[in-house]
């Protein structure tokens, strides 16, 4: 994918991931759960505004721009790793279960994170490569803190 296609399909990512989060704020029965999910619903659209700064300059300059707001450090260890032995429901809803929920937000984050992972890979810029991985830095982030809530309510692994 050039740089282009990347910002496009990274922005359809985080306004689904955004609505996804305020809804599920409201679903969610734990507070704990609640809380977090309002938070990375801020931080969706944080990032969307990030993305659609990135793509203005890259149709106005050619090139990637700094984007001093963006606080997080690229991902350590090897990304995120699902609960074994379970898979994402393909879609949720008010009426699902706490642990569906969890593991669709599991899978946002694991598929916005491998997107922005590769998409580096294949950066011949450098500070391309650097805002994708520091975007992925903050997906991983956002995986480890809901993988944080699944592990103490449902005892992964079981």
């Amino acid at each position: 994918m050039n740089p282009r296609q990347v910002i496009e399909k990274a922005l359809e990512l985080e306004k689904s991931g955004f609505d996804f989060y305020t809804k599920a704020k409201e679903w969610a029965k734990n507070p704990e759960a609640a809380k977090l999910f309002g938070q990375l619903a801020e931080e969706e659209s944080h990032h969307t505004a990030f993305l659609q700064r990135e793509k203005e300059s890259l149709e106005k300059s050619g090139g990637w721009t700094e984007i001093p707001e963006l606080k997080s450090s690229e991902p350590s260890g090897t990304g995120p790793v699902f609960p074994q032995g379970k898979s994402a429901p393909r879609q949720v809803g008010q009426d699902s279960t706490e642990e569906d929920v969890l593991l669709f937000a599991l899978d946002i984050e694991a598929r916005s994170y491998e997107l922005y992972r590769k998409a580096a890979e294949e950066a011949v810029d450098e500070a391309g490569r650097r805002f994708l991985m520091r975007i992925a830095g903050a997906e991983q982030a956002h995986f480890d803190a809901i993988m944080n809530i699944y592990e103490s309510r449902f005892g992964y692994p079981r």
